[in-house]
Order: C-alpha cells, then sequence, then structure tokens
C-alpha cells in the first residue's frame, strides 16, 4: 500500500475498534440494565447481540492490524490467522504479569493468578468461528455447533476484553476530528441535507 492508503485504511481500523468499543458499551449498559428491572427475553436478545458485534468488530480490528503487519504475508490462511490471534493473548497476559512484576501495573491489576492461565490452542480458531457465525446467517446460530456464545463466553472474554483493552491507548480514538471519515462524512452530509428525503417513501 501507498503511505496515502496506509493512512486511510488505519482510519478504517480505528473506526472498527470504536465500533467495538460501542458494541461493548452497550453490552455492559445491557446487562447493567438486566439487574435493576425484571429480566425479559427482548433484554436477553439485546445483550447477545451486543455481545456477539463486539467480538466480531473486535476480531475485524486485528485481523487488519495483521494485514498491516510488514512482516508477514499480504495473504494468511485461516489456521494462521487463528495461531497470531492466539499467540497475541498469550503476549499481552505476559506483559500483564511483567507488569506486576516491574511494579508498574496500576494497583486493580495486581493479581497475578488472574493472568497466570493457559490460552487454548483453539482461541483463535473459536474466536473465527464467531465472527463468521454472527456475519453468515446458519442454523448454526441457533444450535452453537462447534462452539457456543456461552461456551465463548466462559472460556474466552477475559483474553477478548484484555486484547480490546490493550489497544485503547494507542488506537482508540480520542478526537473524532483528528480522522478522514471519508465515505463515512460525505454520507453525514448528505443525510443532513434532507434527512427526510429517501425515507417517507420506503415507510
Amino acid at each position: 500500500m501507498t503511505n496515502e492508503e496506509t493512512i486511510k485504511y488505519r482510519c478504517v481500523l480505528a473506526h472498527e475498534l470504536e465500533r467495538a468499543k460501542d458494541a461493548f458499551d452497550s453490552f455492559f449498559n445491557c446487562a447493567g440494565t438486566r439487574l435493576l428491572v425484571k429480566d425479559n427475553t427482548e433484554l436477553a436478545v439485546k445483550s447477545y447481540e451486543h455481545y456477539t458485534d463486539f467480538i466480531a468488530h473486535l476480531y475485524e480490528f486485528y485481523a487488519g492490524c495483521i494485514f498491516l503487519e510488514p512482516t508477514l504475508p499480504e495473504k494468511l490462511s485461516p489456521k494462521e490467522t487463528d495461531r497470531i490471534l492466539t499467540e497475541e493473548a498469550r503476549k499481552f497476559l505476559r506483559l500483564k504479569l511483567a507488569a506486576i512484576d516491574g511494579g508498574i501495573a496500576p494497583e486493580w491489576e495486581n493479581d497475578r493468578s488472574h493472568y497466570e492461565v493457559e490460552v487454548s490452542d483453539d482461541f483463535g480458531k473459536h474466536w473465527r468461528f464467531m465472527r463468521n457465525r454472527r456475519n453468515h446467517v446458519s442454523a448454526r446460530r441457533h444450535t452453537g455447533e462447534d462452539i457456543t456464545v456461552s461456551e465463548f463466553y466462559a472460556k474466552y472474554h477475559q483474553f477478548v476484553f484484555i486484547l480490546f483493552s490493550m489497544r485503547q491507548w494507542n488506537w482508540g480514538i480520542k478526537d473524532y476530528n483528528e480522522f478522514d471519515w471519508g465515505d463515512i462524512a460525505e454520507f453525514n452530509a448528505i443525510v443532513r441535507e434532507s434527512p427526510n428525503k429517501n425515507t417517507k417513501a420506503t415507510r
């Protein structure tokens, strides 16, 4: 890619991580609501949707980061991508332990046992399954063939959340005005100009 293409691609990646953050915040808020009010099926469905959106957007962000890595081939097999994602989770666990041992971890991260865990070799593969299942209509979304979202959450949420939080400091959007939003800006300009123009006929 040219330098200009790389800059645009990085904007897209930052937006993808922001989409993951929005989905996680919605999941977190939905979970809080379910504690305050009588639980119901609609809230349960929304909670599921927000969480699967979160892990799918985060997967796409990391897949894009892998594509940008100059030491890797442009085209990787799914199995190679699975392995890289699994190793990334292991790397961040090691970094957390090193920060604790070095006395530079935040006070709330000083429990070594929380990070002295094994990342299954299947982590990357199962994460890809979750992304695919969310993006495609399939009976597997209902049956949970291979692995269910419930099982994924129980087995891997700790790793997914670490992968999410560790990228916020260098990829998280602090100021939206610092980015060239391309088609997003153009779309917004059209919608602002005539917000009801294309909605009445479709209702």
